[in-house]
């Protein structure tokens, strides 16, 4: 695996693959019907790209972030954003350093839960829509860049048609369910 057997070359190839055409702007606004900062709105309004970091997993390790920062600060017209549990991670290497074009969202129902204020970006998964929107959640169902981009902080995301999920989350949240174990472990 790259990642772990030559982070730096792993790097390099991933820049310079954000540097070919297909992620260079199109000049066709993207849809978006929020309101955003500066920065999102210029990248929106002239279609730039948006990279996912990660579509399962998380950072693992400090080096490995360091090197999405380095990439995002090489192709600033390119949107990276992720979700990711590893609070402390964040707040030691990303927070007032990120450059603006690399955005998270905190994902509840991790460890780390404990650590995040109640005006801190965050995501929720909710049983459904209706429970989302009555815990003034903002549902980022029809896109996912809602996640770093809306002007709220507080991001629900309704769980999939998984009726078994359903049942063990017996109507909590991920976030509900991580403080109810965490505090019969007496680790909260």
């Amino acid at each position: 695996m790259a990642v772990l057997d030559d982070l730096e070359g792993w790097t390099a190839a991933m820049t310079n693959e954000l540097t070919a055409r297909r992620f260079r702007p199109t000049g066709e606004p993207r849809d978006l019907d929020l309101d955003l900062d500066p920065w999102a709105r210029s990248w929106a309004d002239g279609g730039g790209a948006a990279v996912r970091v990660h579509d399962a997993g998380d950072f693992l390790s400090d080096e490995y972030l360091e090197a999405w920062l380095t990439i995002a600060r090489a192709t600033p017209d390119v949107l990276f954003y992720a979700y990711t549990k590893e609070v402390p991670r964040f707040r030691e290497i990303a927070e007032g350093k990120a450059p603006e074009n690399f955005r998270w969202c905190y994902s509840l129902g991790g460890r780390y839960d404990h650590l995040l204020g109640p005006d801190e970006r965050h995501a929720d998964v909710f049983p459904d829509t209706e429970t989302l929107e009555a815990a003034g959640y903002v549902d980022q169902t029809a896109s996912d860049l809602i996640s770093v981009l809306a002007p709220s902080t507080r991001i629900g995301i309704p769980v999939n048609n998984h009726p078994h999920i359903r049942r063990r989350m017996a109507g909590e949240t991920f976030g509900a369910i991580q403080v109810r174990r965490t505090t019969k472990r007496g680790n909260g």
